[in-house]
């Protein structure tokens, strides 16, 4: 029973390989920029593989960062003596991994080549740094102007590498072209590399992780 399923399926992904050769010999590869904007912003450049059209695994770097910060990144040592300010508490980007699963287009009326389709699009990320060297600054807790100021380097420790992620997007086609339109959750924490570090003591007060919802736009070329 089982070695007849197996043999059906793999009869099945050949029969449906080979009418998409047939109907579309080029195309298999498509490389493009996508943009997302939420609590944070994000910018990937990625290329996809596609065996048949409607399933394809596709590999992305983003860029990222985080759209505010306000006071939290600053504070007071332990013992009360010096203030400080801290920087680079934020990943800065990630490599994704995903597959594609997207729906046959719908054709548009009049309108040669063009279509609309469906994409779901589970994956992982990576983030990195896994674990940020987070800048301090510091300076005494007292009233005063001071021209010198002592610059230090914290590490952290135990941050978390891997993350999912879902994308589901509109599908807009122009012959070669895709334009994407859509949303992407994920939960990515984007200070993950610095929430376990300790500066003599006391830990950050960095925000609270939250899961990642944003508005993405992309346009790519399939080849």
């Amino acid at each position: 029973m089982s070695k007849s399923l197996l043999f059906t399926i793999l009869a099945m992904t050949m029969s449906l390989n080979l009418w998409a050769q047939a109907k579309d010999p080029a195309c298999r590869w498509a490389a493009g920029l996508a943009g997302g904007l939420g609590d944070n912003w994000d910018l990937e450049l990625a290329a996809s593989y596609r065996p048949v059209p409607y399933v394809g695994i596709g590999a992305g770097f983003a860029v990222m960062g985080a759209v505010s910060t306000d006071d939290e990144f600053m504070g007071t040592t332990a013992d009360g003596v010096a203030q400080y300010s801290v920087d680079n508490t934020t990943r800065v980007a990630a490599l994704r991994g995903e597959l594609q699963f997207t729906t046959p287009g719908i054709k548009i009326p009049r309108q040669d080549g063009c279509s609309l389709a469906l994409r779901l699009s589970p994956g992982v990320s990576l983030a990195l740094p896994v674990n940020n060297n987070v800048h301090v600054t510091f300076m005494p807790n007292a009233p005063g102007v001071y021209d010198n100021h002592d610059q230090r380097y914290f590490g952290n420790h135990g941050g978390d590498a891997w993350y999912f992620h879902l994308k589901a997007q509109a599908v807009f086609t122009i012959d070669r072209f895709e334009i994407m339109a859509g949303y992407m959750f994920s939960n990515l924490d984007i200070y993950g590399g610095a929430r376990n570090v300790s500066i003599y003591g006391k830990r950050l007060n960095l925000p609270k992780k939250s899961n990642e919802n944003m508005v993405t736009l992309g346009v790519a070329c399939k080849f």
